[in-house]
């Protein structure tokens, strides 16, 4: 099972998360403190150049990437590259058996404090706390909800109050309650020639080369002519435990 880590900064912790350039403010205006608190899974991996502007708790988190929601559930949360999550963004919350007598937790849960009282014969019923995987270049509106065990794919939009129960298809645009898709972003030859270049697999230096003023099909054009998505030292995550120096027993 994995392992919920909470440790209080020291300088040499610090200095490695400078270092992979993590923030805590978007203008810089904050900075991490000898002493400060930060949660995480024991199994959090995390790119460079990536900012939780708020709560202290780590998800797996590309480069480029920002959330200004704190993911305080404490679940898993893999998140690619160049990811921008607004405010309020949550999952649904542990879910409940429906199919049990009834859906309270004294029915599946043991060694609650409010039903000591009674010995009751719990059932065999397990909740569902899978974690949620967003992939990359995906923008996540303000006050999204994510179901558990949901994927949204690369080039994803999901739209501000959006409920999202289900998947979300690459480069699909999607808002309501449930959320249910709109539109794509763009066309389907398109979509698939963005996802053979995978460029949000390369460094901020090498998409710098590029004119974003020029329209998509030239970039796309521009990224096959360089063969950029061969390139060399695609962004990679380290093992947040092993960059802060921490062994667990």
């Amino acid at each position: 099972m994995d392992r919920l880590v909470q440790i209080k900064l020291n300088s040499q912790q610090i200095d490695k998360l400078n270092s992979i350039f993590f923030e805590i403010h978007p203008q810089g205006k904050k900075k991490l403190e000898i002493g400060q608190s930060l949660i995480f899974l024991e199994s959090v991996k995390v790119g460079t150049s990536f900012g939780i502007y708020a709560g202290n708790f780590i998800p797996s988190m590309g480069s480029y990437s920002f959330s200004h929601s704190p993911f305080f559930e404490l679940i898993p949360f893999e998140i690619g590259n160049y990811v921008s999550i607004g405010e309020q963004v949550c999952s649904f919350g542990f879910e409940h058996p429906t199919d049990n007598l009834g859906t309270s937790p004294l029915f599946y849960q043991k060694n609650r404090n409010l039903f000591k009282s009674v010995d009751i014969n719990t059932s065999q019923k397990t909740i569902n706390d899978k974690g949620i995987f967003i992939a990359n270049d995906v923008w996540i509106g303000r006050g999204v909800m994510l179901k558990r065990g949901i994927k949204i794919g690369n080039g994803a939009v999901v739209g501000a109050g959006s409920v999202v129960t289900k998947n979300v298809p690459d480069y699909a645009v999607v808002g309501g309650n449930p959320a249910k898709i709109i539109k794509y972003r763009f066309d389907e030859n398109i979509i698939e020639r963005l996802m053979k270049v995978k460029w949000w697999n390369l460094p901020l230096q090498e998409l710098s080369k590029l004119d974003f003023n020029l329209p998509i099909i030239k970039i796309l054009e521009s990224f096959e002519e360089s063969n950029s998505s061969e390139f060399k030292t695609p962004l990679q995550k380290t093992l947040l435990l092993d960059l802060l120096g921490i062994n667990l027993i």
